[in-house]
């Protein structure tokens, strides 16, 4: 892959696979160096018939007041987020310099939830910070590639230039209602089941 230019913005696409089976999932990063911040999102297409009540999921990071938001968008008038320190207490180990995916890396070592997780982040990409995951945000750099428990990988696929046309991050943080994890996550879980429950009456009303 070829170097990243200072202050443009990209669109970096990773994918995640598991040795010996499962589908590949993609993950969308745009990553800003002019305002310091990217985002988080799935690069899958949309399901043709997606179930109700679920959510879009968008992480926002924003490396300049260390703070990461997330975000539940139901629609553009139905949305919540919860924001958190980015700095989550990881402690790393770097283990070793190395090549992966052309480009020269720091391999660090953490365990998270009691997985063994490797990352291999580089800083060739000039100004650049950018993740998959805002668990390892607080690494510098941009991370290439990350293994969990030897066989669950996320590693950057592909990445394009594209014209900053706006903010990265909404301008005021206008993410919807704000939460706290907890709240947040419970939220989540209940309009799913009520969706859910809604589903299983209106079968229940066309089989009679």
């Amino acid at each position: 892959l070829a170097a990243f230019a200072a202050n443009a913005q990209y669109r970096l696409i990773y994918e995640s696979f598991t040795i010996g089976g499962g589908d590949t999932t993609h993950t969308l990063v745009a990553t800003s160096p002019n305002q310091n911040c990217a985002l988080i999102s799935s690069a899958d297409p949309e399901e043709a018939n997606p179930i109700p009540g679920i959510a879009g999921h968008f992480t926002y990071i924003d490396y300049s007041r260390d703070t990461v938001f997330y975000q539940l968008f139901y629609s553009k008038d139905e949305q919540y987020f919860t924001g958190y320190s980015l700095n989550n207490g990881n402690a790393y180990t770097l283990e070793k310099t190395e090549k992966v995916n052309g480009y020269n890396c720091r391999k660090y070592t953490t365990t998270l939830f009691s997985n063994k997780m490797e990352i291999w982040v580089t800083e060739d990409l000039k100004n650049h910070r950018a993740t998959p995951s805002a668990a390892f945000g607080n690494l510098p750099g941009v991370v290439v590639q990350i293994t969990r428990n030897g066989n669950t990988t996320t590693r950057l696929a592909s990445k394009e230039k594209y014209k900053d046309v706006a903010p990265i991050i909404p301008a005021g943080d206008v993410l919807g209602q704000r939460m706290d994890r907890r709240e947040l996550g419970n939220l989540e879980k209940e309009k799913l089941e009520e969706q859910i429950k809604e589903a299983q009456q209106l079968s229940e009303e066309i089989g009679q």
